[in-house]
Parts: C-alpha cells; sequence; structure tokens
C-alpha cells in the first residue's frame, strides 16, 4: 500500500523517501506527480493554520484539496497497472452521458432555472459544461477503443448525447476548450499510424454519430434559437460579451497585490473577496474569481500558482514520456513491457480532456467544482500508473543483512530507505487524518447546533456549538452559532445573563473573524436589537461593529442603510423585562 517514492533526501523533506531508482530509469518518472501534490498539501496546510483570514473557510478548502491529493496519490498504489482504469473510466463516461441526459430531462420536466440552458445537477450551466469537455473527449476514446459491438454504439450514443448537452448549455467557453481539447485528441491520433489504422475501422460509427449530433443540435437551436445561435456571434467581441468577468479578474488582481507571496488563504476568496468588489455586484454572492489561475493565486499566493504551474507541467511532461514510448513491441531493459496497442487512444483522450478543463478554467471556476477535480485526479493516477508500469515499477529492492554488511563487520542494525519511506508515509496519513478529522467533527456538532435551535432546544444548541468550539475553537462561525442559541434562549427565558453571554460569543465570532464583515454586521445588529441594555453590556458600540463592517464590505448597501438609521436613532426592537 505504502511503496517508496524515490527522490532521496529532497524526497524525505516532503515525507516521502527511497535509494536510487534501478533499470536505469529516469530518477523521477514514474513518481514525478507526487511531488507537486506533496508540495500542494504542505502549503494548504501552511495556509489554513498560519496564514489565513478565516480558519473556518480554509479548513473546508482544505479538506477538498486532501481528498483531490490523496486520490491522485494512493490510487496508483492500489492500481498500479494501468489496465484497472478501463473499467473507471467506463463508468466515468456512463456518468456523464446519464447527467447529460438529466440536463434534457429536467428541461422537459420544467425543472431547468436557468432559462433553458442545460445545468442538470450543477448549479450553472457552466460548471455543465467544464464536465462534459473533460469527460467528452475520453468518451470517444473508450468508444473507439472497444471490441464489442453493441457496447461500441452505446458509448457512441453517450458521446452524442453529451456533446448534445454541451451545445445547450449555451456555455462558449466550454465551446472552445472542447474543440481545443478534441482537436488535441485529433492531433494526437494522426500522429500515430496504430491509431490511424484503427481509426478507419470505426468510420461508418463515427459518421453516423456526427450526423446524429448535428442534428441533434439542430433540434436543439430550433426550440431554442436564442441559445445557440446568439452566443457563437457574441464569439467574435468577447470584450462585451462578458463584461462582469472583466470586473471579477479585476477584483482579484488587486486580492493579489494586497497578498502577493501565500495570499489570502485557500477557501477564503469568499471572505476577503467582498472589500475588493466592484459596486455593480451590490447584492451579488461572489465566491469565485471565474479564473482558477487567478483565485489560486488570490489564496495561495504567487507559490501557489507556481505549485499549480509545476503540477500541470509534470502532468504535461509524464503524458508525453508515455507517448514517446507508445511504438515499443517489446520489453526492454528497466521496462515491464510495450504499451497495449489501443493504450494510446485512451492517453490521448486523458490528455484531450485535461486540456480542455484547463483551458476552460480560464474563465471559469472548474478546478474548485469537486466532481471535476476528482476527475482530474483520476487522470493524474492514471498517469502515474502508466508511466510506472512502463518503467517497470521502478521499486528497489531492500538489502538482506549480509548485503549490508562486509566481511570482518559486526551485525548492526540497518533500517533500509523503503521502510523509512513506509514510516514517513503512514505518519504523514495519519497527520493528514487528524487534520481532516478535527474540523470534520467540528462541523458534524455546529450542523446539529443549528438543527436544535431550528426546534426550540437552544440549550442543547448551546452544548453542540460549544463542543464545536472545543474541536476547532478558531472558527468565527460557531461562536456567532453560539451567540445565536444564546440570544433565543434568552428571549424564551427571559434571563438577561445569557444574553450577556450572547453578547460575549458575538464579540469574541469577530475576535477569531476579523476579516470577515458579517460577523461584524450580526454584532452591530444585536447591539442594534437590545439598544436598551447598553449599560448592561460590556463593550456596547454598535456603531463601531457597522463601520468596521462597511469597511470591510463597502458597496454592501443594507450595511451603509442599517449604519444611517443607527446613526440617526432607532428605538429598540427588542427588550427583555428585569429578572425576577
Amino acid at each position: 500500500l505504502f511503496p517508496p517514492v524515490r527522490g532521496g533526501g529532497f524526497g524525505g523533506c516532503l515525507f516521502v523517501g527511497g535509494g536510487p531508482p534501478t533499470g536505469g530509469s529516469p530518477p523521477w518518472g514514474p513518481r514525478l506527480l507526487d511531488y507537486p501534490l506533496i508540495g500542494f498539501l504542505l502549503l494548504g496546510a501552511l495556509s489554513t493554520f498560519w496564514v489565513t483570514v478565516d480558519q473556518g473557510s480554509s479548513h473546508l478548502g482544505f479538506i477538498k484539496l486532501v481528498d483531490v491529493a490523496l486520490l491522485a496519490l494512493f490510487l496508483p498504489r492500489l492500481l498500479p497497472s494501468p489496465q484497472p482504469y478501463r473499467t473507471l473510466f467506463g463508468w466515468l463516461v456512463l456518468l456523464a452521458g446519464v447527467v447529460a441526459a438529466y440536463g434534457f430531462i429536467q428541461l422537459r420536466l420544467g425543472l431547468n432555472t436557468m432559462g433553458g440552458r442545460l445545468h442538470s445537477v450543477f448549479l450553472t450551466p457552466n460548471s455543465l459544461a467544464g464536465f462534459l469537455a473533460v469527460t467528452l473527449p475520453l468518451t470517444v476514446a473508450i468508444c473507439v477503443t472497444t471490441r464489442q459491438r453493441l457496447a461500441r454504439w452505446g458509448y457512441l450514443l453517450v458521446a452524442v448525447v453529451q456533446a448534445a448537452a454541451l451545445a445547450a448549455t449555451g456555455s462558449r467557453g466550454g465551446w472552445l476548450a472542447t474543440v481545443a481539447g478534441m482537436g488535441l485528441f485529433s492531433l494526437f491520433l494522426v500522429s500515430d499510424p496504430a491509431s490511424v489504422a484503427m481509426l478507419r475501422r470505426f468510420v461508418r460509427p463515427l459518421a453516423i454519430g456526427s450526423v446524429a449530433l448535428v442534428l441533434t443540435i439542430a433540434v436543439v437551436n430550433w426550440t431554442n434559437p436564442e441559445l445557440i445561435g446568439p452566443r457563437l456571434v457574441s464569439l467574435g467581441h468577447p470584450l462585451s460579451a462578458e463584461p462582469h468577468r472583466y470586473l471579477f479578474w479585476q477584483s482579484t488582481i488587486e486580492m493579489i497585490k494586497a497578498r502577493p507571496l501565500l495570499g489570502w488563504g485557500i477557501g477564503t476568496f469568499g471572505v476577503a473577496y467582498p472589500k475588493f468588489k466592484s459596486p455593480l455586484f451590490e447584492g451579488v454572492t461572489q465566491n469565485y474569481a471565474h479564473n482558477d489561475y487567478l483565485q489560486v493565486t488570490a489564496e495561495l499566493g504567487v507559490v501557489g500558482l507556481a505549485c499549480l504551474l509545476w503540477l500541470i507541467t509534470a502532468a504535461g511532461w509524464t503524458a508525453v514520456c508515455c507517448w514517446n514510448r507508445r511504438r515499443l513491441t517489446m520489453p526492454r531493459e528497466g521496462m515491464a513491457g510495450a504499451m497495449a496497442p489501443d493504450e494510446p487512444v485512451i492517453l490521448a483522450g486523458v490528455v484531450a480532456g485535461g486540456t480542455a478543463i484547463l483551458l476552460h478554467s480560464l474563465v471559469d471556476f472548474d478546478l474548485y467544482v469537486p466532481v471535476i477535480a476528482l476527475v482530474l485526479a483520476l487522470f493524474l493516477a492514471y498517469l502515474t500508473s502508466l508511466m510506472s508500469s512502463l518503467s517497470g515499477g521502478n521499486v528497489p529492492v531492500e538489502p538482506s543483512l549480509s548485503e549490508t554488511m562486509e566481511a570482518g563487520d559486526q551485525p548492526r542494525l540497518h533500517l533500509p530507505w523503503a521502510t523509512t519511506s513506509r514510516l514517513l508515509w503512514g505518519g504523514g496519513c495519519l497527520l493528514l487524518a487528524l487534520l481532516v478529522a478535527r474540523p470534520y467533527l467540528a462541523e458534524r456538532a455546529s450542523l446539529a447546533g443549528q438543527k436544535l435551535i431550528e426546534h426550540g432546544d437552544y440549550q442543547g444548541a448551546v452544548d453542540r456549538f460549544t463542543e464545536a468550539i472545543r474541536w476547532h475553537p478558531q472558527v468565527a462561525g460557531y461562536y456567532e452559532g453560539l451567540g445565536f442559541a444564546y440570544e433565543h434562549w434568552a428571549n424564551e427565558s427571559r434571563r438577561r445573563d445569557l444574553l450577556l453571554k450572547a453578547e460575549m460569543a458575538f464579540r469574541t465570532a469577530t475576535e477569531v473573524g476579523p476579516y470577515n464583515y458579517q460577523h461584524f454586521w450580526m454584532l452591530g445588529r444585536f447591539y442594534k436589537n437590545y439598544v436598551n441594555f447598553s449599560t448592561v453590556f460590556e463593550q456596547y458600540d454598535p456603531l463601531g461593529a457597522y463601520h468596521r463592517a462597511a469597511a470591510l464590505y463597502p458597496t454592501k448597501a443594507a450595511i451603509r442603510n442599517e449604519l444611517n438609521s443607527l446613526s440617526q436613532g432607532s428605538p429598540a426592537t427588542k427588550n427583555l423585562p428585569p429578572e425576577a
């Protein structure tokens, strides 16, 4: 489960280890992708605990990163051969076909919420377009390499449904990314004579599929004339087609300038962005920059962007190395064997899908959509397994005790690199488990507290939020939830001491999360509601709380309106009688 990762002392610093490679193959080849992934994990941990402006948001972002990185790291160790990935890819493309078909069913049943643009199970049509852009080349590759006639026609139908759904999303960025990905896919296949010969056997199915796709898109365009045609025309003048995205990018660049090196913290874009938000987007919640490279830089700084580019470069280099070895027909020194005859087609589909999603990420937030990120992790695992199989596994054999002793030496304790590697991997995994378990248990307790507030069990809610704080005391939202629980309990029981505890909880939330305007806004509203108790509270300062909220979110009209109302003197909206 934990074979060694080569790289010598440098790898050991990154919780990896290993001896020199065997068989004369490149020392960084089979595990080339491990290093940027582990670097991302270390940078994410650093960002979560020491750099972030909001630990609650950062822990959620770190958990998502761990999910993706661990899948890409451990799947090649569980499936070291590329053959099992065929089954995973087959289920993946079938899932994509079901998701695409559900988009049409959703539209037919009147459940579509995007004015006719398909979005299926995703929140936005652009996310559906990104998912289909990454899976469509792989679907075509699976269709071409399938030997069973019935399965081949089935995969061809799935590809047609995916392409039609992609057209019906109306996503211009998704269209361009898919065209680029399919173009790269075709370029790969044309450069390989064996793949060209394989394609010649599928001319008829591909021609029928192309005609069916054209007819399907024509029907979609006929039922909704405003969906495809006008958006195709708008590609000729992109500046006027997407003016909002340019404002998003401009604001994100301002964020990067404020914290260029390590950013604002992983997962904290939605917390830090309001300070730089354009007044044109008042009332719009913006948690994404619509450019993953800018958002990664805003959250993790230029160091995070360097890690991302390192990972992309390593993946590209691995794919090129595998492609260059496709013509091997017999095992050679240091190699386990040749690539399967149809493996280059699958490799081309993986590279084309990954390229499409990286291009689409220039105008959207695909890397922040969990299912798309997991698909990319599956692609990375496949590349690692394919490279490892072509390089003969590169697993060094641990020396025996007799081999480590010279003539006349006394026996001594020997700890080989492979054992050290396993110990370091085990310790690193345990550390990651602890880092992930703590916010997970805290979030469960917080959700239970919210449900108890809805059911009127305020004392139970206080206990649950206190438990969440005990698990994770750096999350400001838990203190805010505790304050709401105390406030409701005080209004029900008419107890002034509970109101004081609510004030303390709201104030602690502003101290733990000093960059989140919502905590100061909630504190100001709390003071405004209980203005008759101004002499009872320890630090009664509603104007200060509202001013701080307005400084963190200067374009939010609701904060300014409440601040103006408070400045003019508004009456108390809630009151508690004196305690008996």
